[in-house]
């Protein structure tokens, strides 16, 4: 990733973790990276798509947790499986805090406008 859409991903994960989507502006997380509004427009079309690219971002990572899990396993119990699955998911969250809270803030609010236009 490019080290300055890195330096606004990582302010809007930030942002969006402290006040959720909706409540964090385009400015606010701005300032966070310390680059100009206009700058965060050259990486992302708007807040949704900056909230999407999260994300997507949060899912790869917590798929790379699952995977690990599901190829360290050999046996055939599902409910080890299942419990492998749940370590996995739990372990993701416990090292990415603020990614994890960015990306559970759609399940929380998704009847919420700004969720809706990023689910459908």
């Amino acid at each position: 990733m490019n080290p300055k859409r890195k330096q606004i991903f990582n302010a809007a994960v930030k942002k969006f973790s402290e006040n959720g989507a909706t409540d964090t502006t385009m400015k606010e997380i701005a300032q966070e990276a310390g680059v100009g509004k206009g700058t965060l427009y050259r990486y992302f079309e708007d807040k949704e798509d900056l909230y999407r690219h999260i994300l997507k971002k949060a899912v790869e990572k917590k798929f790379k947790y699952v995977q690990k899990e599901l190829n360290d396993y050999e046996g055939d119990d599902f409910f080890e499986y299942w419990r492998r699955l749940n370590i996995a998911g739990l372990k993701y969250a416990e090292d990415n805090i603020k990614l994890a809270e960015v990306a559970s803030d759609i399940v929380k609010n998704k009847d919420q406008k700004f969720y809706r236009s990023i689910i459908d």
